[in-house]
């Protein structure tokens, strides 16, 4: 009897698995390019950050997309069209007096997904459907635009 009931326990742990599944197959969008371009500001408590840019082509008009996960950090993302593409936008600043905290999210998604430092997870919804997860590698980091500091007088 106690052996079925560890049986059953273990059993309904495996199957109640909340790993995060990449979409392999059919991903309704192409992703053209990805970028990353670092920014500092001139003065030190302009802080610094950095941008990421996904363009995006044939994309299914039900398709929306929710955050990217990229170097640790799980980012919202707006879109806009340029070019004829959509081009999908998230941004982080890096403050050195800031003490950020990690969310259940992005402890979810280390966890999920081994990433390198250049790949990038889009999380996506086709109509109603639950998220889904698309993983590129192909992060092309910019040359970083060091912003000036005001003029001293």
């Amino acid at each position: 009897m106690k052996y079925s009931i560890i049986a059953a326990f273990i059993l309904v742990l495996v199957s109640c698995s909340s790993q995060k599944k990449l979409e392999v197959g059919d991903i309704p969008f192409e992703l053209t390019r990805a970028t990353i371009q670092e920014w500092s500001g001139g003065r030190e408590e302009s802080g610094s950050g950095a941008e990421l840019k996904l363009y995006v082509s044939n994309a299914a008009t039900d398709v929306t997309f929710e955050n990217v996960y990229f170097r640790e950090r799980l980012l919202a993302c707006t879109s806009k069209t340029e070019d004829g593409l959509l081009v999908l936008t998230a941004s982080y600043t890096i403050n050195a007096t800031s003490n950020t905290t990690e969310n259940d999210d992005v402890i979810g998604m280390k966890k999920a997904f081994d990433l390198m430092p250049n790949e990038v997870i889009i999380s996506f919804k086709e109509g109603n459907s639950k998220s889904k997860y698309s993983k590129t590698g192909e992060v092309k980091q910019m040359e970083p635009v060091m912003y000036k500091g005001r003029p001293k007088n």
